[in-house]
This record gives structure tokens, C-alpha cells and sequence, in this order.
């Protein structure tokens, strides 16, 4: 399913989670894995100032970092590790920069940062990251060192929703995963729109079918067990804060949305609204380059 899967690290617990993981998904693809670490050049700068040699002290440090990082994954069954160390914007450098200088197709990245109301909100270099990247994201935030026991696919009869279906179904065919398909009758629709009973019956019948045409096609792949849901209200609210919880979800698969010719390819609001209240891991799918408008 990947290729090449750039994992953007620090020292952090939440790096430490998200190499882990990344990890895991090379062994299991064979996948080529780059562990990235960009030193914060705005930081830096200002340290630097006042001790000129804190860029080699800095350099050894995260070398070292970054080769105790290598070593796990050889550890862990994964043939081909590459590393590299840059300074600049870690946001921007990781998605804009090292991303499409290794040709990868999965950027790993961890979530930090606590707040009260979310429980868990994402930081500004993995939203950052999750932003400007042109390749699939996947946001970690709790250990997942045994592989994902229930994979959640958000879908909604979008092209990108089908990308996002097919590799949550070889997510949990790779891990034995039990597989939840679930799609969001968005409740805005009915107050902004008038709509008689019949119409709002024809679009219900029609959701529902689409969910048992998902859930055909995952059994006929070979996965065990799969449940379909329709549920009501506002996507990036119902599924990682009420369905996720409930069901004790280890990762959502979602697909992003929103095209433009700068960009590419821009972060759909249900996407990135699941990202960021999600607590549990996050894969946010594009389509692939070549398939997207120019």
C-alpha cells in the first residue's frame, strides 16, 4: 500500500509513539522508512547567537537521535531506513520539502498538545504538516506496537471516501482489524434545505445501500467482521468524539476533500475536524498525484 513512509521525529514521547507506528506500517508494506528530524530554525537562531557551537552540539545530538530510531526499526523487521537532519520551518519542510524529495506516499507525525475541552489537540507542526501535504497523514496518538484491533472508514460515496475504504480494508486485512464503516447523514442539510418525506426516504435508502455495498465488497476481500452505521448530525463532531469513543476505535480512515490548482489538493473540513478531536490515531488519504486536477 506505501512505498516510502517519512516519519517526521523529535524526542518527544508522541515522536517516539508515531516512529513506532511507522515502523510497524514498513515492516508490514516493505516499505522504505525515513525518520526526519528539522530543527526549528526561528528557535535556533536566537541560541545560536549567544553559543556559536550549539549547531554541531545540536547536529551530534539529534544524530544520534535519529540512529537509535534506525536501529528499532531494524529491530523491528524494516529493511531499508534512511535518516535526515535539516533546519527550517518543520511544518513546511517536512510537507514542501523532504516529503517529495524522498517521493514518499505516508507521512507519520504525532499529535501534541493538551487542552481541556478536546482532551487532546493537535500541535501546530502535525496540523501544519496534515495542512500542507500533498501525500496521505497519518496522526498518531496512542501505542499501537500490536497493529489497530478496529479500524473506523468514514465514507460518503466520494471518490476520496473509496481511497480511504480500500486502504482501511488492507489496514485491517495486515492486522485482523474489526472493521467499522460509517457514514453521517448530515443533519445541516435538513434544516438548510427543504425537503419533502419522500425525498429524505429516497436519500436515506440510498446511504444505506451504500453502506451495504461497502460492507460486500470488505467481506468479499476477506475481511471477518464488519458493521455498517448510519448515523445523524455533523460528521467531524458524531465520529471521533461520540462513535469512535464508544466503540473504542483505534483508528479513523477518512479521506481528505477540496481541490484548488496552488495547492493541489486542500484539507476538506469533515477531514481535518476529525483529525484534530479524534483521540484516537488518524489516517487522512488523497489521492494520488497523477489523479488530481491540475
Amino acid at each position: 500500500m506505501y512505498k516510502t513512509i517519512l516519519a517526521a521525529v523529535d524526542r518527544s514521547e508522541e515522536a517516539k509513539r508515531a516512529a513506532r507506528t511507522a515502523i510497524l506500517f514498513a515492516s508490514k508494506f516493505e516499505a522504505t522508512l525515513v525518520f526526519a528530524h528539522v530543527v526549528n530554525e526561528r528557535d535556533f537562531s536566537a541560541f545560536q547567537y549567544y553559543v556559536p557551537s550549539a549547531w554541531e552540539e545540536t547536529k551530534k545530538t539529534n544524530e544520534a537521535m535519529l540512529q537509535q530510531f534506525t536501529s528499532e526499526a531494524e529491530s523491528g523487521g524494516v529493511t531499508k531506513v534512511e535518516t535526515v537532519l535539516r533546519s527550517g520551518a518543520p511544518k513546511s519542510t517536512v510537507a514542501k520539502e523532504l516529503a517529495p524529495e524522498f517521493a514518499a506516499d505516508l507521512l507519520v507525525t504525532g499529535a501534541s498538545g493538551m487542552g481541556t475541552v478536546e482532551k487532546l489537540v493537535m500541535g501546530s507542526v502535525s496540523s501544519g504538516i496534515l495542512r500542507r501535504a500533498r501525500e496521505d497523514v497519518l496522526i498518531v496518538r496512542k501505542e499501537s506496537a500490536g497493529g489497530y484491533k478496529k479500524i473506523l472508514i468514514a465514507v460518503d460515496g466520494s471518490e476520496e471516501a473509496g481511497l480511504a475504504f480500500e486502504k482501511g480494508v488492507q489496514l485491517a486485512l495486515q492486522t485482523g482489524a474489526e472493521l467499522f464503516i460509517v457514514h453521517v447523514y448530515n443533519s445541516n442539510l435538513l434544516y438548510s434545505t427543504v425537503l419533502n418525506t419522500d425525498v429524505q426516504k429516497f436519500m436515506e435508502d440510498d446511504d444505506r445501500k451504500m453502506l451495504e455495498d461497502y460492507k460486500t465488497q470488505a467481506e468479499r476481500l476477506g475481511v471477518a467482521h464488519v458493521t455498517t452505521s448510519l448515523l445523524y448530525g455533523a460528521p467531524k463532531l458524531i465520529i471521533p468524539q461520540e462513535y469512535a469513543v464508544q466503540h473504542e476505535i483505534d483508528l479513523i480512515v477518512s479521506g481528505a476533500s477540496g481541490a484548488n490548482r496552488t495547492e493541489r489538493l486542500l484539507l476538506g473540513s469533515v477531514a481535518e475536524g476529525i483529525a484534530h478531536r479524534a483521540i484516537c490515531d488518524v489516517l487522512v488519504v488523497r489521492q494520488p498525484l497523477e489523479h488530481r486536477e491540475q
